[in-house]
């Protein structure tokens, strides 16, 4: 297995690196490191178990749902799951831009 390795030019603290293996490149993107304390980081190790993701898969996961209950407000998680699934593409910024777009659509009626 090959590697080469190489900043995203649009993010300052990002790097891809790219894996060729079995004449197959595989591109991955690297970001800095997020600390977290040692009580959060064994709940990551034991929700990443008992819902078969990787540590980091966990973190992402418990993040955008955070993220997505402060943009979305009143939302339960059922909902913030659904609409994950529903807008798997979304963008933060998208998001909020849906969003203020709902509700003012919800002020007209």
């Amino acid at each position: 297995m090959s590697s080469i390795e190489r900043k995203c030019p649009h993010e300052h603290r990002a790097y891809l690196k790219q894996y060729t293996f079995h004449n197959k490149t595989y591109t991955v993107r690297f970001m800095g490191i997020v600390k977290v304390s040692d009580d959060i980081h064994e709940q990551l190790r034991i929700a990443s178990k008992v819902f078969d993701r990787s540590l980091n898969a966990q973190a992402e996961h418990w993040l955008k749902i955070g993220m997505l209950s402060e943009v979305l407000g009143n939302k339960n998680y059922s909902e913030i799951r659904d609409f994950l699934f529903q807008n798997d593409e979304l963008t933060l910024e998208k998001i909020i831009a849906k969003r203020g777009r709902s509700d003012s659509s919800k002020k007209r009626k």
